[in-house]
């Protein structure tokens, strides 16, 4: 797979209001994409620019020391096992609206279902220890020749678990216990078992 801008947007929230996730960029010898839960990085690709908010060349020093901490980690190719989906339902905080408030010109996004009216069920996968949300779980699958770390991390690297690909590299944030209502439980799919040790 050759990387492209485009393929790298996939990985970016398109969220103006935070530039750091809006859209990818470059920085030194690389490009960076990430939507604050994954983080990937290929060598500089002529079509990405520069941030245009300074500040996020400190971030790109900081993900490449995280990458640097985690140089030598032992990774398993990724399960491609399918991952279902969870169930949906009509937000109660806004009544499916999608707006905070009932008022005809309400911008106000409701927090529980982001704004799109329907809150779903979260599917974590079980890995090693640790728990990757669905969603970041089939865009590392998604990747060419993806592997993942075989065992959790250990401090200082905290919890981010490292992955990598044909022409990059990656960190994906394991999932903490969702802001759900009390009588749903996320679905935890385990597929760690049909790993095999890469050589």
């Amino acid at each position: 797979m050759i990387f492209t801008n485009g393929i790298l947007r996939s990985f970016c929230t398109g969220n103006e209001r935070r530039p750091v996730t809006y859209r990818p960029w470059s920085v030194g010898g690389y490009s960076y994409a990430t939507n604050g839960h994954i983080i990937v990085r290929v060598p500089r690709l002529a079509d990405v620019p520069p941030p245009e908010d300074r500040k996020i060349e400190g971030t790109a020093k900081q993900i490449n020391e995280w990458l640097s901490k985690l140089d030598g980690t032992t990774r398993v190719p990724v399960p491609r096992d399918d991952v279902p989906k969870g169930k949906s339902w009509s937000c109660d905080k806004c009544d499916g609206r999608g707006s905070e408030h009932d008022c005809p010109d309400c911008r106000c996004e409701c927090d529980d279902c982001d704004g799109t009216g329907t809150c779903h069920q979260p599917v974590m996968v079980a890995w090693r220890g640790t728990h990757i949300s669905r969603d970041m779980w089939r865009l590392i699958a998604a990747l060419p020749e993806s592997t993942i770390a075989a065992s959790p991390p250990l401090p200082p690297i905290f919890d981010h678990v490292s992955f990598a690909f044909a022409g990059g590299v990656g960190i994906v944030m394991p999932m903490r216990r969702p802001t759900i209502p009390d009588d749903v439980d996320p679905v935890v799919v385990s597929v760690e078992d049909h790993a095999q040790v890469a050589a």
